[in-house]
């Protein structure tokens, strides 16, 4: 990976996500070809959805990174259990590992 230039605003955050979309869009492909369980979840909405493993497995990696990278920052991820801890944070991260 080519170092992005460290005086830009935001350099180490957009190194890291860059780093994490190729990863976690790897998982996503790996599952892509492959039979795949498609379960339903309640959303925060009260309506169903549908998850894979995929799904969480790429949520999984994304949150963990961002967490040990970011120790100070919240994380709202889609497919992550949501606690209050994130709104007393300065910045917090919003995840949703398929869609964006």
């Amino acid at each position: 990976m080519n170092p992005i230039n460290q005086e830009l605003p935001f350099a180490r955050e957009l190194e890291v996500v860059t780093a994490l979309a190729r990863d976690a869009g790897a998982i996503l492909l790996r599952h892509y070809h492959s039979p795949f369980l498609v379960e339903q979840k309640v959303n925060a909405l009260k309506e169903l959805e549908e998850v894979t493993a995929a799904d969480r497995e790429a949520n999984d990696l994304i949150v963990r990174r961002l967490a040990a990278e970011f120790p100070d920052d919240g994380i709202l991820a889609e497919e992550s259990a949501d606690t209050e801890r994130r709104l007393d944070k300065d910045r917090v991260w919003m995840i949703d590992p398929m869609d964006g």
